[in-house]
Parts: C-alpha cells; structure tokens; sequence
C-alpha cells in the first residue's frame, strides 16, 4: 500500500497555510480592509456581517484586521526565535561535540539545567522581568529554545568529526571555525531544519500563550490577547475568540504537518 499519499498532502496543506500566515503578515496594511485599533464604540458587539465578515469585538475592533496583523506578530517572533536559538544551538552543539572534554561538559551541563525548567515557565519569569515587547518575548523564548537544536547537533558531529574529511582538513591544519562553517554545517543542516520548522510552531503558541496572560507584545495585536478578550464573551459572542483561536491551531498544525512530513521524508532518503 503507498503510503506517500497521506504525507504528501499534510506538506502541502501545511506549505498552503504557511504561505497565508507570511503573505497576511507581509501585506497585512494592504489586505487588512480596516485599521485593527479602530474603534466603533457606539455598537455593540456584532457577528460576522458583510462589512466585517469575521465580526467585531466589544470595542467595535474589526476582528479580520486584527487576525491579520496579528500575523505580523506571530511571524516575527516564531522567525526570530527560531533564528536566534538555531545560531546559538548550532554554535553551541558544534562545539560541544567538536572539542569534546571540558567544553562538551559545561554546555551539556548548562543544557541539562534549562531543560529541568519548562520552557513556558522559563519564558513568563523573563518576560515579567523584562516586560512585553517583541524583542524581549524572541528572547525569552530563546534562553531555553536552543538547546534541543545544541543536542542535535552534538550528537550530528560526534558522528561527522570521525570521517574522513574532518581528519583531512585536520590535517591540512584547519581550525575548529573552519571546520565547523565549512565541513560540519552542511552536513549537520538537515536535522536542524527539520527542528526549525517544528520550532516555529511551538514559538508562536507559544508568544499566544505569553500574550493570553498579558506579557507579550503589546504594540499590535496579537492573537493570544485576542484569545484571552474573548474568553469574557465566550456566551455572549463566542467569535472573538473563536476566530483567533482558529488561526493559532491551524498554523501551529500547518508547521508541524510540514515537520512531520519532512522528517520522514528525509528519513526514508537517509535511510535508502
């Protein structure tokens, strides 16, 4: 029985949605039909209508708009943390695995201890020091995000650093920087993407999560804000948060079906 079929789809839909959420927050100014911080307050709250086909929140806020650029957000935290805990990760695990002895001990010592935190609970502390913002929240997310991508590519270079071109520029007098940016990372860049795209999912619910409980950025919205607004209307007029909600599951599903997809693909290739 073929079983591409299935997995096939999941890449695309999850492609499909991927490429809405970067083109919505690319575009957001021109695809938006209203500004998200008008208000209308001598409204009440109304449903999705033709003028406002996702409805409005109790300010008279256009929700659509909003969800719109509440992608801005998403991207930008999911990408920049993503980046940031890559780059130290792959720095991290690089020379860990590489130079062996006393550097493999601190920085997987210093892994152990942040994985004993949950990440969430790690990300609120530091938030609430810090306060909101974009910046700050990609940090956040960060101090602890970096280490899955530093375990796998430590144990990616336990294995490369014993082949025969590592020894060979060994030989040829090659330092551990050239080495690692010449030899290990192309070689070690598989994984990682494949991480990275799981990444993005757990980075923007979890920026959602920071912004439900009011510590995440705070000059735009944001979906997780829109989410936690609704929750007091969840009786009375269960689509401003519904909406919200939609869009934090579908695009969280997106990457992970694209990571998924990707994993056993670059499984089976590895593997013929």
């Amino acid at each position: 029985m073929d079983n591409k079929g299935p997995g096939k789809a999941a890449l695309w839909a999850g492609a499909i949605i991927a490429a809405v959420l970067f083109v919505s927050a690319g575009a957001a100014p021109w695809l938006a039909p209203y500004d998200p911080g008008a208000q209308e307050l001598t409204r009440d709250i109304s449903g999705p209508t033709l003028s406002h086909p996702l409805g409005q929140d109790n300010l008279g806020r256009d929700i659509l708009s909003m969800i719109i650029y509440g992608a801005r957000v998403s991207v930008i935290v999911g990408v920049g943390t993503v980046l940031l805990s890559a780059v130290i990760g792959f720095l991290a695990g690089a020379i860990s695995g590489l130079k062996g002895g006393i550097w493999d001990q601190v920085i997987m010592r210093i892994v152990d201890v942040l994985l004993a935190f949950p990440g969430i609970l790690l990300a609120i502390a530091l938030t609430a020091v810090t306060g909101p913002g974009i910046g700050n929240v990609i940090i956040a997310l960060s101090a602890r995000g970096w280490v899955t991508y530093a375990r796998i590519v430590r144990s990616q270079v336990l294995v490369e650093r014993e082949r025969g071109y590592v020894e060979a520029a060994r030989s040829l007098g090659a330092g551990s920087g050239r080495i690692i940016s010449l030899h290990l990372l192309p070689n070690t860049l598989t994984p990682v993407v494949v991480q990275a795209t799981f990444g993005l999912a757990g980075a923007i619910l979890a920026e959602a999560s920071l912004s439900f409980l009011g510590l995440g950025p705070q000059e735009m919205p944001t979906w997780g804000a829109m989410l936690s607004d609704g929750t007091s209307y969840l009786r009375t007029a269960p689509h401003i948060a519904v909406f919200p909600g939609i869009a934090i599951m579908a695009t969280v599903l997106a990457f992970n079906f694209m990571g998924d997809s990707l994993r056993d693909r670059l499984t089976k290739s590895g593997a013929k």
